[in-house]
């Protein structure tokens, strides 16, 4: 798996982490508390391998997974992050098509025997919580069905409902 990290902002006790993924040109975020043992983990797609080992440094557990949307290269990290920590998982229900596609069959890799499943649906819901703290949940359809925008502190973690540099300017 491919995959750089960069620190990209620190904000109060906590800190907010790019781990950026050369293959499909995606970016996961994780926010851990500082000196804390939480993390919460945004897309974790393809660089799941680069996240895991710099949770282990840092000593951290993954409490929470949030997916703005459920295409491979924003998901495939789940089954990783489940068997390592467990950690609760939120996404739209709008994409709960997309979590049961073998997308291995259309040349991503993709587990087709791993489980994607999510925990928490975000549907109706307007924030979501974690020990470090909460996100506003605003749905942004487009790219999915149930592609949503999560902000926190003036960062909007959008997913592919924003491109730069590519599709969609």
């Amino acid at each position: 798996m491919s995959g750089d990290t960069s620190e990209i902002a620190t904000y109060g006790t906590l800190n907010l982490y790019c781990f950026h993924d050369t293959i499909a040109d995606e970016n996961c975020y994780l926010l851990a508390a500082k000196g804390g043992e939480s993390a919460c983990v945004i897309d974790p797609g393809f660089q799941t391998d680069a996240v895991l080992a710099w949770l282990q440094d840092m000593h951290c557990r993954t409490e929470l997974v949030a997916l703005t949307h459920a295409h491979p290269d924003h998901c495939f990290g789940i089954p990783q992050l489940r068997q390592a920590h467990d950690p609760r998982i939120a996404y739209h229900s709008g994409d709960l098509p997309l979590l049961d596609i073998d997308w291995s069959a259309r040349g991503f890799p993709w587990n087709p025997a791993a489980s994607y499943e999510a925990t928490e649906d975000l549907a109706a819901r307007s924030s979501l919580e974690w020990s470090g703290g909460s996100f506003t949940v605003l749905p942004t359809p487009g790219h999915t069905p149930g592609s949503v925008t999560y902000e926190w502190n003036g960062w909007a973690f959008t997913g592919d409902t924003l491109f730069r540099r590519s599709v969609g300017n």
